[in-house]
């Protein structure tokens, strides 16, 4: 398989899991979804970067505390945050910490939950484009 036909299907596949997490889901959907991040994942770790890598595990983490999987959850937030930031823009580091925080949440660490909200507030003020703040800012309100 090309490079181009690898990152074809870690963004169509992205996109699919991405539509069905925000929408109404039944069980079928809820493993479609799952397959298809899955799948986004592995396409990435074969053509993409340290965001794709870092987004990905986000976004496996988002789907695990959709899924009150607070192991999961946590450890695929641990691996987002493991890959090098160097170069990432303010509102994707925030956007991590936001992910570790509401893994956190999900396991009942609150302590753990607070810090990373926090660490997220503190990263987002340094973001300079009005569009990605106000999104990621949607995100940590939503952690109560």
């Amino acid at each position: 398989m090309t490079e181009a036909e690898n990152r074809k299907i870690a963004i169509d596949s992205y996109n699919r899991a991405q539509d069905l997490f925000y929408s109404e889901r039944t069980p079928e959907h809820d493993h479609e979804m799952l397959q298809a991040a899955l799948t986004s994942r592995h396409h990435w770790r074969l053509v993409g970067g340290e965001s794709e890598f870092a987004m990905s595990d986000w976004f496996m983490s988002r789907i695990y505390v959709e899924f009150n999987e607070p192991r999961l959850a946590v450890e695929f937030a641990i691996s987002s945050l493991s890959h090098k930031q160097d170069g990432f823009p303010a509102w994707l580091k925030a956007s991590l910490f936001e992910g570790m925080a509401r893994a956190y949440k999900c396991a009942n660490k609150l302590t753990e939950f607070e810090h990373y909200k926090k660490l997220s507030l503190e990263t987002l003020s340094l973001e300079t484009d009005s569009e990605d703040a106000a999104y990621i800012t949607k995100q940590i309100s939503e952690l109560g």
